[in-house]
């Protein structure tokens, strides 16, 4: 028996009996629909947190776990005016909103010396954003007092994402500044 066939049988049935199919036909969509949801919303709910995206070792009390996922990236630096600028750039691949640290939590570390940046631009010489939407890339410039060293450590802590505000994190990166103090093309 075909399937217009059975259309045809269906339609010379009762109102009352067409009617009934109809609701068993509707019911039985909404239940492998419900159970397609029930299955699916584990996967949705996964990352919900934040939480894995962090190292799972412990840490020293009062101290930020580094984070897996390199967010900062630096693409130069230079010397001018006898300030040292750092070229970065935020790379948020997540589904989060990223908040941007503030000027005490970045940090240079050269030889035991500590300096924090004096300010924090975009390209455009314009404050940079406090938030990093998700899948966006915002591009910046950290200015400092010039620092006479060639290798130097960045930190950025005390970073987080907009679900989840009690879990901080930071990412460091090792410096080669010499490498780095290149005229190589820069995005804006």
């Amino acid at each position: 028996m075909s399937f217009t066939d059975q259309i045809e049988k269906i339609q010379k049935k009762p109102y009352e009996s067409r009617l009934k199919i109809l609701w068993s036909v509707v019911a039985i969509c909404a239940v492998v629909l419900l159970v397609l949801w029930i299955f699916n919303i584990k996967n949705t709910f996964q990352n919900l947190d934040g939480k894995s995206l962090l190292k799972s070792q412990p840490t020293v009390s009062g101290a930020t776990p580094e984070i897996k996922i390199p967010i900062v990236g630096v693409e130069r630096v230079e010397t001018k005016n006898n300030e040292l600028l750092i070229y970065f750039n935020f790379d948020n691949q997540t589904d989060e909103i990223l908040s941007v640290p503030k000027l005490e939590d970045i940090k240079l570390t050269y030889n035991d010396q500590v300096l924090n940046p004096s300010k924090i631009t975009n390209r455009q010489n314009e404050p940079i954003v406090q938030k990093v939407l998700s899948k966006t890339q915002v591009f910046g410039i950290l200015t400092f007092a010039k620092a006479n060293t060639e290798e130097a450590t960045l930190t950025f802590d005390h970073m987080f994402f907009e679900s989840n505000t009690s879990q901080m994190f930071k990412q460091t990166l090792e410096l080669d500044l010499t490498k780095l103090n290149s005229n190589g093309k820069l995005r804006n």
